[in-house]
């Protein structure tokens, strides 16, 4: 009986983790914004649109100091800060205690107003925007640079 209750402890070590939910096409080449500009960028964002992904906030804000890039996602029960360095085209490697994600910001308006971000494994896009309602024209672009970069737009959660 040993034997077996080994044998199963074992198979189970060895089981995969659980797999984190995509919402995106991964073979579909992931482009950053060459408009991004951090100054431009910083501040507070409402969170437009999402997928049921494991980060889901209501509002997210940015900032940069030069070196480092700031995230702050806030939701009705927490809020969580991510850092690190921003790289080309609006690419942020962040962190938060063990968790690690890299963002991109895909696509910005002219006027720094409604934005899509998201990473390029697909666990999470957001369309974001300075205001919580309005811009219907800008919130639909956003969501048509999600889908030209792969992702399922027919799940994403668009907040009322």
């Amino acid at each position: 009986m040993w034997r077996v209750c080994v044998f199963v402890l074992a198979l189970t070590a060895c089981a995969a983790p659980p797999s984190v939910e995509r919402f995106r096409d991964t073979d579909v080449t992931l482009a950053g914004s060459t408009r991004f500009e951090p100054q431009a960028f910083a501040g507070k964002w409402v969170v437009r649109a999402q997928f049921d992904g494991a980060v889901q906030p209501k509002t997210v804000s940015f900032s940069y100091d030069g070196a480092q890039t700031r995230m702050q996602t806030q939701s009705q029960t927490k809020s969580l800060q991510w850092q690190g360095p921003l790289e080309r085209f609006g690419r942020m490697r962040l962190k938060s205690g063990a968790q690690e994600m890299d963002v991109v910001v895909l696509w910005v308006d002219e006027g720094f107003r409604t934005a899509s971000i998201g990473t390029p494994d697909g666990s999470f896009g957001w369309i974001i925007d300075r205001a919580a309602r309005g811009g219907a024209d800008r919130i639909k672009a956003a969501g048509e640079i999600l889908a030209f970069n792969g992702y399922d737009v027919t799940r994403l959660n668009v907040t009322p």
